[in-house]
C-alpha cells in the first residue's frame, strides 16, 4: 500500500469511529489500482445508520472530504459502505421460523450489493 492510500485509509477510520457508536467495529478494506483506490468501509450493524446519514448526506460529506484529500495524490478515490450479512433473527423475522434449513435466498441491498441468507 502506497503511503497516500495508507494516509486515507486512516482518515476514513478516523473520522467513522469518531461517528459510530462501536468504533472497535470499523474496519476500512483498501483495494489499489492503478490510478484508483476503494476504501470498502464495514461497521457494525446498528451504526450503518450513523454512517450513511439521513438521506446519504455524512456518506456524502465524507466522500467529498476524502475527493479533496486524493485529488491532491492524483488517485481517484471511492469509499463504498458494506452491509453486514443479517443476523440469524433477522432472517427468522423476514422469512419465518418454517423456511426450509437448506434454503438460500438472495436480495438486493439498498446499496447494490447481493446479500445471501443461509438457513
Amino acid at each position: 500500500m502506497n503511503g497516500a492510500a495508507y494516509e486515507i485509509e486512516k482518515l476514513v477510520t478516523r473520522m467513522v469511529q469518531a461517528l459510530v457508536d462501536q468504533p472497535e467495529h470499523v474496519l476500512v478494506n483498501t483495494i489499489e489500482g492503478n490510478s484508483s483506490i476503494v476504501l470498502e468501509l464495514t461497521v457494525a450493524k446498528e451504526d450503518i445508520g450513523k454512517v450513511i446519514g439521513k438521506q446519504g448526506r455524512m456518506a456524502g460529506a465524507m466522500r467529498i472530504i476524502i475527493s479533496a484529500v486524493s485529488a491532491k495524490t492524483k488517485h481517484r478515490t471511492t469509499l463504498e459502505i458494506i452491509d453486514n450479512i443479517p443476523m440469524k433473527r433477522d432472517f427468522e423475522t423476514k422469512y419465518g421460523k418454517n423456511a426450509p434449513s437448506s434454503t438460500l435466498l438472495t436480495e438486493r441491498s439498498p446499496h447494490g450489493t447481493n446479500i445471501g441468507y443461509r438457513r
